[in-house]
């Protein structure tokens, strides 16, 4: 039996903030919190932390390691008892690298492969692993599924009645519910045509971190509130890395983008059982002939 008394999860920030403030060292915080705030003050007062606090933890486990600054990663192992003895490890992918480039393998940490794909089904898979970038082989451990469906939109007209006509097939003849979807735009929200649009017929895109016209609100995530069971959650793909749904549909995505790779790998494995892509031609020829 898991031992919950004894097991700390945050995310980086999160943990940053809570030991910044028990060391007493955390900078007046700003009521909007800008990127400098996250990439750089919050980092900062956890180094600072480390250094008052000591070590606390035999164990730190890293998520996401290739979303991580070479000096973050450095930073955590002072939180351990023994820093060189105790355990930590870091899971990352560097085909899902989209904010920084990877750095975990300079780390000099001992290096092992996961080859077993379980998330995805395994027609979403063979999609998705045309723009794996690693040397290994990886392997779907689930069956087939349905075939992912490509849709071709070559303007913000044509993708908004798309994302309709999805969303209506979806919610209303396949009966899947709207929580159970997840629509994730490879750009910004606050410049996304389909975040603007916002009601699709009887179903509405939702994002509680961010206001109407796709500005964020600046939530810490445990200020983030809970989505609503009748509505679809719109998000960026690169927010949404590492979160998985039960059908994810890709829109916006720019065929002279140096980064439709990475994108693309990372949208198509967030989805458990069914995957939609709505793009231009050239999208979708890339798609089949990766």
């Amino acid at each position: 039996q898991l031992a919950t008394n004894r097991l700390d999860v945050y995310t980086f920030h999160e943990l940053s903030l809570r030991m910044a403030r028990e060391a007493g060292v955390l900078p007046p915080e700003p009521q909007v919190k800008d990127q400098t705030w996250w990439d750089r003050t919050l980092p900062r007062a956890l180094d600072d932390a480390a250094q008052t606090i000591g070590g606390r933890y035999h164990a730190i486990i890293v998520d996401e390691g290739q979303d991580f600054e070479k000096a973050w990663l450095e930073t955590l192992p002072f939180l351990l008892v023994e820093p060189w003895e105790d355990v930590f490890y870091v899971f990352h992918d560097p085909s899902q690298a989209l904010y920084r480039p990877d750095v975990t393998d300079t780390l000099q940490l001992q290096s092992s492969f996961i080859p077993d794909n379980c998330r995805n089904p395994g027609s979403v898979h063979d999609l998705a692993n045309r723009f794996y970038t690693g040397p290994e082989t990886i392997t779907a451990r689930r069956v087939p599924g349905r075939q992912p469906q490509l849709i071709p939109a070559e303007d913000e007209r044509a993708t908004i009645e798309a994302v309709r006509t999805s969303l209506h097939r979806l919610v209303h003849e396949e009966r899947v519910r709207p929580d159970q979807i997840a629509v994730l735009t490879a750009g910004s929200l606050s410049n996304s045509a389909v975040w603007r649009q916002r009601v699709y017929g009887n179903e509405v895109l939702w994002n509680g971190s961010y206001d109407e016209t796709g500005r964020t609100l600046g939530l810490a995530p445990e200020l983030q509130p809970e989505q609503p069971p009748d509505v679809v959650l719109f998000d960026s793909i690169r927010r949404f890395k590492g979160l998985e749904r039960e059908v994810v549909i890709l829109v916006e995505l720019d065929p002279d983008d140096p980064r439709l790779g990475p994108f693309l790998y990372v949208g198509m494995t967030r989805a458990l059982h069914h995957l939609v892509v709505i793009a231009p031609a050239a999208v979708l020829e890339r798609i089949r002939g990766a």
